[in-house]
């Protein structure tokens, strides 16, 4: 997934946006969550500036209540910072909506040959 899908999937869902954060936090070490501030420089989790905040939206979420308001706008600001790591949390790619199964019905053999046509990748390529 690229940043774009990620960042379009983020804005349109507010759910994934909390799973997001919680995400986040469970990257920070131990140490980093207890005191809510970056320790360590180690790309993962929130940075220094968004620890205190981000930790408290995690765990406001965790604790069984959803994001509001400018809350939630703020997480999915961080959220859509944060992209590359979000884009490695299975728990988020499951909620992004799996492509649509295209399904071609073909009856006859003249069906099938213009449908092989059409779907060739290499058609007009020379050797």
């Amino acid at each position: 997934m690229n940043k774009t899908q990620i960042v379009a999937f983020l804005s349109s869902n507010n759910h994934a946006v909390e799973v997001a954060m919680v995400g986040l936090l469970a990257r920070q070490t131990v140490g980093e969550q207890n005191t809510s501030t970056t320790i360590e420089s180690n790309g993962r989790g929130f940075n220094y500036t968004d620890a205190e905040y981000g930790t408290y939206l995690a765990k406001w979420v965790k604790s069984g209540r959803h994001l509001t308001g400018k809350h939630l706008a703020a997480a999915r600001r961080m959220t859509c910072f944060y992209w590359r790591q979000v884009s490695e949390m299975s728990s988020v790619l499951r909620l992004f909506p799996r492509p649509a199964k295209v399904e071609h019905k073909v009856s006859g053999e003249h069906e099938l040959c213009a449908l092989l046509f059409r779907l060739d990748r290499f058609q007009g390529l020379t050797a």
